[in-house]
């Protein structure tokens, strides 16, 4: 027959008790090691403090530079007005020059005091493009290239950025140098903007009075973006390049 054996009370008692022994161990590895724990605790909470206080710290600055980002926006924005709204009151400029060079030191400001935020990061965009409303093309060239080395993984600035150094190479009259930026852009682009990019690429061999491959690239345009509003004014435009083409190369007469 089977049976369970019992432990007595007694018996019980003089168990080892599991928790005791474990708080004893926990208290003397405490006693022997106070000063390495003590360091660790003091170090933990030091990381904390430096934490909350880094991050206290970049909020702080990340509003800062919002808030000039702002102030920076409202000029770049603001209306040319003439003579008598100035006396009125109304605030905006005399000319663009007037407007992009006050509107340029606030883009730069950002850039320099809080040069690793993402609104510096969108101020270096507005920097090269006040240069370009300035006419300065090599230093709107050079802030564009910087912003596209800073960030290559911006991928919708990249196709931008390219699109707008083309346009600067258009008006150095630059116009090999302007395709390649276009071209670049279109390897890239969204459906959106590729339409546009055929027809900047067709315009400058037109200004190189390629005539040919501007007939070619905007039949490519079209072929690509059958639906596009503007559709029906390129076709017109490629008869007309298609007669220029026909007298530049008339037909050989048959022998």
């Amino acid at each position: 027959m089977s049976f369970r054996r019992r432990f007595t009370r007694k018996q019980f008692l003089n168990q080892p008790d599991q928790f005791i022994a474990t708080s004893q161990n926990t208290v003397e590895f405490i006693q022997q090691n106070a000063r390495l724990i003590t360091s660790v605790l003091i170090g933990a909470a030091c990381f904390l403090v430096f934490g909350g206080l880094v991050y206290l710290y970049s909020n702080r600055v990340s509003a800062d530079a919002q808030k000039l980002e702002v102030e920076a926006l409202d000029l770049y924005h603001r209306p040319i007005l003439n003579a008598e709204e100035i006396a009125s009151g109304k605030r905006g400029f005399k000319s663009d020059e007037e407007r992009y060079q006050v509107s340029l030191s606030r883009f730069k400001r950002i850039v320099d005091e809080f040069g690793r935020t993402q609104t510096a990061q969108r101020a270096m965009l507005y920097i090269g493009d006040c240069y370009y409303g300035l006419g300065e093309f090599e230093k709107a060239k050079e802030s564009y290239e910087e912003y596209l080395s800073k960030y290559p993984d911006d991928e919708l600035m990249q196709i931008i950025l390219r699109q707008n150094l083309g346009y600067i190479s258009e008006a150095q009259g630059k116009l090999d140098e302007a395709i390649g930026y276009y071209q670049q852009a279109l390897k890239q682009t969204t459906p959106s903007a590729g339409f546009l990019l055929y027809l900047n690429i067709a315009r400058c061999y037109e200004l190189k009075q390629n005539w040919q491959q501007a007939l070619v690239t905007y039949n490519e345009g079209v072929s690509a973006y059958p639906e596009e509003p503007k559709v029906s004014d390129i076709r017109q435009h490629i008869q007309e390049l298609e007669a220029i083409v026909s007298s530049a190369n008339p037909p050989q007469p048959s022998s």
